[in-house]
């Protein structure tokens, strides 16, 4: 495991070295369903667990608890990224999301993320997306370890959405905002 990888502490899990406890936690089952719909399936979780995987079904997934790490591996096909919220993690992911876009081999990617719109790991995602999904609510994540839902989250959450991507699923979880492809700095993927 790298440094950087270790110092991320992405996904939980006993091998890990102080893992951040808010990294621990998983995507609501729900939005998973939708997330899935939406993409026409899931080919790669790009930051998960194996308690993550009874609710995502992945075709493959990374996770630094079984030492894939998605910040060094390629990404391909219809891609879901729920990153981890450690101090400076998600601004590598937002980073390796760019990056793999640009590589040219992801056909579709949801990334689900604190609504941080000044951070500029938020700006850069939104800048790239073809469009942006405001939470009408509050989401409840569970923790991968403890399986406890999380009460009371203190954050709004966002979901960006880049290349093929069906969108109408995603309204049953707020706000949809579509770009303007004309006047969008990243082109679609494939």
């Amino acid at each position: 495991m790298s440094e950087a990888a270790a110092q991320l502490g992405i996904f939980g899990g006993a091998d890990l070295c102080a893992p951040e406890d808010r990294d621990r936690y998983c995507t609501p089952p729900h939005v998973i369903e939708i997330a899935r719909t939406a993409l026409g399936g899931i080919d790669l979780d790009v930051a998960s667990n194996a308690a993550a995987q009874e609710i995502v079904r992945a075709a493959d997934w990374y996770s630094l608890d079984t030492g894939r790490d998605a910040l060094a591996l390629p990404w391909s096909g219809r891609v879901w990224c729920n990153p981890p919220y450690s101090k400076g993690a998600v601004d590598r992911f937002s980073d390796k999301i760019i990056a793999e876009l640009a590589r040219g081999e992801v056909d579709g990617l949801l990334v689900l993320v604190n609504s941080s719109t000044s951070a500029a790991w938020w700006q850069q995602l939104a800048r790239g997306a073809d469009a942006l999904l405001f939470c009408s609510s509050r989401l409840s994540f569970w923790h991968a370890e403890t399986k406890a839902t999380q009460k009371g989250n203190l954050y709004d959450q966002t979901i960006f959405s880049f290349g093929a991507v069906d969108l109408t699923p995603l309204d049953q979880l707020g706000a949809v905002i579509r770009k303007d492809r004309a006047t969008h700095s990243t082109k679609a993927r494939r």
